[in-house]
């Protein structure tokens, strides 16, 4: 009899060390797929625009790089009439603030465009607004 409940207690502590050993590895396993994925640079080809200060009436905005391409060419726009623009450099994994020159030349209530192409490719372009 104390054979059998030996055996019983050999093979639940078994079982149980089993199931921590696979809760540790899987643990180990999903936290370094879940660190490659959230790597922004890895594998990845995109890029963004946002305003720094959506809120206020400022036009300064960031471009955020995660593309293999570099050249950044950007323009602002008034009712569609260029006002402004300029191209900067950004490195993958970067972001960059273009310079803009002071803009009190455009009147109120007129709607603002800022476009920005991607290297040499029209097609890879993002666009934001705001009403002036």
């Amino acid at each position: 009899m104390s054979k059998k409940i030996f055996f019983k207690n050999n093979q639940s502590n078994f079982l149980i060390s089993f199931i921590i050993f696979l809760l540790i590895i899987s643990s180990f396993w999903l936290f370094s797929v879940s660190n490659r994925a959230l790597n922004l640079n890895k594998n990845t080809n995109w890029w963004s625009i946002y305003f720094t200060h959506p809120q206020t009436n400022g036009l300064s905005f960031i471009i955020e790089n995660h593309s293999n391409d570099t050249q950044f060419y950007w323009k602002i726009l008034a009712n569609q009439k260029k006002i402004q623009e300029g191209s900067l450099e950004i490195k993958k994994g970067s972001k960059a603030k273009p310079k803009i020159k002071d803009l009190v030349t455009i009147p109120q209530g007129e709607k603002i465009t800022i476009q920005v192409i991607n290297g040499n490719n029209k097609n890879n372009q993002e666009e934001i607004y705001k009403n002036n």
